[in-house]
């Protein structure tokens, strides 16, 4: 049969994808909880809003800017399929600057 992982719970069948996961989730030591959360439930389809939704949880904690932008690459470069820059800045920054700039 299928040799499978127990990963978060979930089994996962083995496969090189369940392998990368497996070693992420391993890597996640260093990161705080809601780093750790929007990496797990971050795919290819989502990264753009999941990093805005990062991004914005900063924002109501009274991050500046700034700090929203090197937190966000930050957390972006851990992505094994991460967004780029110019994406980061031109829809995840701009969406935030513009909803702080409205309260």
């Amino acid at each position: 049969g299928t040799r499978s992982a127990v990963l978060g719970g979930a089994c996962i069948p083995n496969t090189s994808r369940s392998d990368e996961r497996q070693q992420a989730f391993q890597n996640q030591s260093d990161l705080d909880n809601l780093e750790r959360w929007v990496l797990n439930h971050t795919g290819s389809g989502n990264r753009n809003d999941q990093i805005y939704k990062y991004a914005m949880v900063l924002a109501d904690a009274g991050k500046s800017l700034e700090q929203i932008g090197e937190l966000a690459r930050s957390l972006n470069n851990k992505l094994s399929d991460r967004l780029s820059d110019e994406e980061i800045m031109n829809t995840v920054l701009k969406s935030v600057s513009n909803k702080m700039n409205r309260k």
